[in-house]
């Protein structure tokens, strides 16, 4: 039995290996996740001159939305062209064309000194999400995001007996692996070591 489970082992992990080889794995460039028009820029570009406001180089227009009530600037966040998991900065304006307000009201935006190169490839990460992941799928499709990740920590006891807490912010590389032109299901890999920080079907009980 034990000799049956070795080899299967070994047939999954030869398979893998040629399945990535011969067919590949497709790299998605997270700033290409954008639904924006040549005139969607411009409008940013006049909405900011008149607002004294300095664009970060880090944004990135993701979209645009306007109503009766005035006009919705969403961004996302990059370094070194590698996008946010689930990270969108947005800019209220009135019909007028005034900044109205921002959220998060202050972004905290990723480290200068954060490293956006993977100690693991995007072929391996994708042998990896197919050989562990609980979800059987023929995976091939990789993403580089940068995932942040909140920490809440224990800082003591106030006088009045009640526990003291801060959230930490912590930034992890991670390579977003999904089967071709699909979105589920999705497997979360960190892209240093190697190791599944979040996966998911889709399916809602």
């Amino acid at each position: 039995m034990k000799k049956i489970l070795i080899i299967a082992i070994i047939v999954i992990f030869v398979f893998v290996i040629i399945y990535s080889l011969f067919f590949g794995v497709e790299v998605i460039n997270s700033s290409q996740r954008t639904d924006t028009k040549p005139e969607d820029i411009s409008l940013v570009q006049e909405l900011f001159k008149k607002n004294n406001i300095d664009l970060n180089s880090r944004l990135f227009l993701m979209k645009v939305s306007k109503d009766q009530i005035g006009i919705n600037l969403y961004f996302g966040e990059q370094l070194n062209g590698i996008g946010t998991m689930s990270r969108v900065i947005m800019y209220h304006f009135n019909k007028n064309g005034d900044l109205v307000s921002t959220f998060p009201k202050e972004p905290d935006l990723i480290p200068d000194d954060f490293s956006t190169n993977p100690k693991i490839s995007a072929t391996k990460a994708v042998a990896i999400a197919i050989t562990k992941s609980k979800y059987k799928a023929l995976y091939k499709q990789a993403e580089l995001l940068i995932i942040d990740q909140k920490t809440t920590l224990k800082t003591g006891v106030a006088p009045n007996g009640v526990a003291e807490y801060k959230t930490e912010l912590t930034w992890i590389l991670s390579w977003k692996i999904t089967p071709l032109n699909k979105e589920i299901p999705v497997v979360y890999l960190d892209a240093n070591t190697g190791k599944i920080i979040y996966e998911d079907d889709g399916v809602r009980y």
